[in-house]
């Protein structure tokens, strides 16, 4: 049984993104952070296509705390 899967891809200031992975691992089994391109900050976050509605709620409140971060784009695979 294959588990669908969404990949939120990020781009946030690079000195922030050891913050957003330390914080999205406290969240035990939401979804786990790749990084792509530090330089540039592009990050992307792979969860349960399920728990997508979660993440956006997860990167919203990175943003409510004045972290610059933006979606990019989201696949669902």
């Amino acid at each position: 049984m294959t588990i669908p899967v969404a990949k939120v891809c990020l781009t946030m200031d690079a000195k922030e993104i050891y913050y957003a992975s330390w914080n999205l691992d406290a969240c035990d089994g939401l979804g786990f952070m790749q990084t792509d391109d530090a330089a540039h900050g592009k990050v992307a976050i792979i969860c349960p296509a399920n728990l997508l509605d979660e993440v956006k709620s997860f990167v919203g409140g990175l943003q409510a705390d004045g972290m610059n971060i933006t979606i990019d784009s989201i696949e669902e695979q």
